[in-house]
């Protein structure tokens, strides 16, 4: 690979640039946003040196160790590579390219040497950690990377968390670690002091009064500075891999690894950490004052009845109640079936029915003008029976009897004689007339 790649080869040679590109200048604000990121170049595990050696005429030269390319890593590289302070005060790295170079085999000649400082992010050099980029945006601001394929189950997971790792925008710990240290100190000189103006805004004047008077609490602005003081020592203990339980025994004593400089993790699991860090410096510091009891004397008309229920259900608790749980099934041709959950045993009886006795008026009923009677069978069954015929119940009306004629000296056969009706069952009987003659005449 030639070094005529860079796009400022020229500036290269008569040395007015030291760094080289790959993008022509008139394309270079597309991917370009001008952003410097201070780093500690060498202190990471993940960072590398890639070194190439080339002769005058731009030729890559093969290395003593028969590759094209050297890769020097953190711990080596402070062989070669040093931090100085130029005149203007600012840090600058120095390399002893002299050593470097005779360290690669090359002890004579022009050379020039091209050097990269790279900070893996995903992938290496190792051929089962490489990966190539499939694709990339028109706006040339998104790439898709892509692993190669292998039957390493750890290098596959590693490489699958540096890819979720760039997905999700995490950054390195070191990081988060300083951000974390920088809030809280600015947090202690800038808002610990308002904490009290905030609660005497919310809850009154009185508020540190109350303290006192309930909680035994004389001096807010004491416990209040060593809450803080014990949540800074915990997140520093939590950053710097300690024990950080401030209710444990072991706080501040030396943990396993729990953070990584170079290593990426979710901002969002170390902010939850952090809240529970403060509850437990909170509950900690106030364990030892008294606690006030409250007792409720009436209570909002929507919690009473749930008070009440509960007070119901704490009161039957209190007792030991013997229950004998029994479940009954009806069966229509009178067997029941009776099962006792207390003992585990099923009963079948027979049972006999009762019936009404045979005879008994159960009510009555009118058809037309006649009066029926409802009577029980002794079987659990009914029939009918006539009681009274043209019945004054069933609303009938009886009509009014004929005056006798007084020309003929009494009943007549012509004048079809009076009928005497039975007053017992207002049927018509026998009667003679004058004649002689005998009919029987119903008469309703």
């Amino acid at each position: 690979m030639s070094i005529k790649k860079y796009t400022n080869i020229e500036q290269l040679n008569d040395k007015s640039e030291n760094e080289g590109k790959f993008i022509q200048k008139d394309d270079l604000f597309i991917v370009s946003k001008n952003q410097i990121k201070e780093t500690d170049f060498g202190e990471c595990k993940y960072d590398v040196m890639e070194i190439s050696v080339y002769d005058i005429n731009n030729n890559l030269l093969p290395q003593k160790s028969g590759n094209n390319v050297a890769y020097i890593k953190t711990g080596d590289i402070k062989n070669y590579m040093f931090n100085v302070t130029n005149k203007g005060g600012q840090r600058e790295l120095a390399i002893d390219i002299e050593k470097l170079l005779n360290d690669l085999g090359f002890t004579n000649g022009i050379l020039k040497v091209n050097l990269n400082f790279v900070r893996y992010k995903v992938g290496s050099e190792n051929e089962l950690e490489r990966v190539w980029i499939q694709e990339i945006s028109p706006s040339r601001e998104e790439i898709r990377v892509l692993p190669l394929k292998t039957k390493e189950v750890p290098i596959n997971e590693k490489t699958k968390k540096q890819i979720n790792d760039l997905q999700s925008l995490d950054k390195e710990f070191k990081y988060y670690k300083n951000s974390l240290l920088d809030l809280i100190n600015s947090f202690e000189n800038t808002f610990l002091s308002k904490i009290d103006d905030s609660l005497e805004t919310k809850y009154g004047k009185d508020f540190f009064t109350i303290l006192k008077k309930d909680f035994g609490l004389s001096k807010f602005d004491l416990i209040k500075k060593q809450i803080f003081d014990d949540f800074k020592t915990s997140i520093e203990y939590y950053l710097y891999n300690k024990n950080y339980d401030i209710t444990q025994s072991n706080f501040g004593k030396a943990a396993g690894e729990r953070f990584s400089e170079c290593d990426s993790y979710s901002f969002s699991t170390l902010v939850q950490e952090v809240q529970s860090i403060l509850y437990k410096c909170i509950e900690y510091n106030l364990q030892s004052l008294k606690r006030r009891e409250v007792g409720i004397k009436t209570l909002p008309k929507e919690f009473s009845v749930v008070e009440l229920q509960k007070q119901i259900q704490d009161n039957l608790d209190a007792f030991d109640i013997v229950s004998n749980v029994k479940k009954n099934v009806y069966s229509p041709d009178g067997t029941s079936i009776t099962l006792d959950d207390s003992v585990g045993v099923v009963v079948e009886t027979k049972k006999t029915p009762v019936y009404t006795a045979k005879g008994t008026l159960l009510n009555t009923l009118c058809k037309g003008y006649d009066r029926y009677g409802n009577y029980a069978d002794g079987k659990g069954g009914s029939y009918e029976e006539l009681i009274e015929t043209n019945s004054a119940t069933c609303g009938y009306i009886a009509p009014q009897p004929e005056q006798p004629s007084t020309g003929g000296g009494g009943n007549t056969g012509g004048g079809g004689g009076p009928v005497v009706r039975d007053p017992g069952t207002g049927m018509g009987r026998e009667v003679i007339y004058d004649d002689g003659s005998e009919r029987r005449q119903n008469i309703k």
